[in-house]
């Protein structure tokens, strides 16, 4: 390839699909790569970020933000007052490349007790638990866009 200007190369077609060829001169040699490795670059981990709301004795209702595992959203359900599971559509929530935060923050900015924050703790490969405990005792209700990111490194 003779030496071209950037701005003189013809446009990709967008979206990218990850399969168009990247050519990259590295001490001296040229070498390609696909724009998918180059995506994968960014970060080790991949991402679910949503936010949860939880009423009544409904299983909580998510507005996902982002979603990189490139499986489908997991699903939510309640087991009893004051827990809920995540359900994975497969084996993603695997220990050793899982990280949760230890707990989140206080219901509406304020503490009953320093218990009353948030909890979510690894079940299974595919199954994650929230607790949300008001004064001691597990309550529902309390989750009101409460947002979340869990993080599973590659």
């Amino acid at each position: 390839m003779a030496n071209i200007k950037i701005s003189e190369l013809p446009e990709a077609d967008l979206p990218l699909d990850g399969t168009e060829d990247i050519v990259i001169v590295q001490d001296g040699a040229t070498k390609r790569c696909s724009t998918d490795d180059v995506a994968n670059l960014a970060v080790p981990f991949r991402t679910l970020t949503f936010k949860l709301t939880q009423a009544g004795t409904a299983a909580p209702t998510a507005v996902w933000l982002d979603n990189t595992t490139g499986l489908a959203n997991p699903t939510f359900t309640r087991e009893a007052a004051g827990f809920y599971h995540i359900i994975a559509p497969s084996a993603l929530f695997v220990a050793a490349k899982l990280f949760l935060p230890n707990n989140y923050f206080p219901y509406n900015g304020s503490f009953a007790n320093l218990g009353d924050v948030v909890k979510i703790a690894r079940v299974s490969d595919t199954d994650l638990s929230i607790a949300t405990p008001f004064g001691g005792t597990p309550t529902d209700g309390l989750l009101t866009d409460v947002p979340f990111e869990i993080r599973i490194y590659n």
